[in-house]
């Protein structure tokens, strides 16, 4: 009998790793079940982008270990009750002052003690209420997949929510703790222009990063997906009818448009020197593979470039890897730094929102004018008012 759950949870780790790395892969077989990698394969059908994919099937095994543990080793049923989810909820996003005088406050000891064995639950409790909107997201999204459209959709369960994130009086944390403002990219790349004889590490990683910024702050995952023959030549107008060269970038699909949309960015003066350099410098190197495929790519200890795109997190090592170069604290800055540093430079120079947006591609006023109000109120005249 251990031998069959053992060669099953092989199997089940080997459908997994079309969806998470292997190592996350391994740790998720022992909760998922044949059902749930299903609806992950309907899920990828569907067209999810393999970020949501990742996140979804990380959701999926918490979920199910969660479970597991709150309900005696019962699987997650589908469609799940309200009243499960609000459990969920209780467990995760309690009061941790008054969990000190109450033991029973929260998530129950057993329950935590069964995760944390499993190494399911490595962090602290409760939960950032991102987290636990993240999941419910994720939870409700599976239930779409397998057919219930409704479920965990009730006013009861939006308000339990709603009053616990209220409760937890916990700001949100930022993505990145500081922006990356053009004084800091100048920092990182310099103010120098490349050079046939700039290595070829510099030339991807200072093209990479004035890219990112130059065209409306890119998210990590976009980046390692932009295509060469993705590149078309152009010539910009400004306002004053001058002309000048650049390149728009088609994006294909993204966190909040799909390739249909056409969505695309305009990379031009100093970003596009530095690209159109890296790009020259690939097509030495391999005159076959470069002509199409991912603009940034991986580069060996021995400076061998590969041809896959490179991975967010190889977009973070990049960002952080420079920070350490130039005297920057790297745990000030991450990836996200570079899309909220772009919101933040436009609104220091005075650039409507309307006209950054049309860069960065944010969806939402709302979602983009949380980076002008955090500027206004930190270097606006308000803040002065005692001087």
């Amino acid at each position: 009998m251990g031998q069959k759950h053992e060669d099953g949870a092989a199997r089940l780790a080997n459908d997994l790793v079309a969806f998470v790395p292997l190592q996350s892969a391994e740790r998720l077989a022992g909760s998922l079940t044949p059902d749930d990698v299903d609806t992950l394969r309907a899920l990828a059908r569907a067209a999810a982008s393999p970020n949501t994919l990742r996140s979804v099937a990380s959701d999926l095994g918490y979920l199910e270990a969660w479970h597991a543990a709150a309900y005696d080793g019962a699987r997650l049923p589908w469609p799940a009750p309200d009243e499960t989810a609000l459990r969920f909820v209780s467990h995760h996003l309690f009061l941790a002052a008054e969990r000190e005088r109450n033991p029973s406050h929260g998530m129950p000891a057993g329950v935590e003690a069964a995760l944390r064995t499993k190494g399911t639950l490595r962090g602290s409790l409760p939960h950032a209420p991102s987290t636990v909107s993240r999941r419910l997201s994720s939870w409700r999204t599976l239930h779409a997949v397998r057919g219930h459209e409704d479920a965990l959709g009730s006013k009861a369960l939006r308000l339990a929510l709603r009053a616990a994130t209220t409760a937890q009086d916990r700001p949100p944390k930022r993505k990145s703790r500081k922006p990356v403002t053009r004084d800091v990219l100048d920092r990182l790349v310099g103010t120098h222009e490349p050079t046939p004889w700039t290595d070829v590490r510099t030339l991807r990683d200072n093209a990479l990063l004035l890219v990112a910024f130059a065209s409306g702050g890119r998210r990590r995952s976009e980046l390692g997906r932009l295509l060469i023959e993705r590149i078309e030549r152009t010539e910009l107008v400004q306002d004053d009818g001058s002309v000048f060269r650049g390149v728009r970038i088609a994006l294909g699909r993204t966190k909040t448009s799909e390739a249909r949309h056409s969505a695309f960015v305009v990379v031009t003066g100093r970003p596009l020197r530095w690209l159109e350099a890296w790009l020259d410098r690939l097509t030495g190197i391999d005159p076959h593979g470069a002509a199409t495929g991912p603009i940034f790519r991986p580069i060996d200890r021995w400076g061998n470039v590969g041809r896959s795109g490179l991975t967010g997190d190889a977009v973070a090592d990049v960002l952080k890897g420079r920070c350490k170069s130039v005297g920057l604290d790297a745990a000030d800055y991450s990836a996200h730094g570079l899309r909220s540093g772009y919101m933040t430079e436009a609104s220091l120079r005075g650039v409507p929102i309307e006209a950054a947006m049309r860069y960065s591609l944010h969806r939402t006023v709302q979602a983009a004018q949380r980076y002008f109000d955090d500027q206004q109120r930190e270097a606006g005249a308000g803040a002065r008012l005692a001087d």
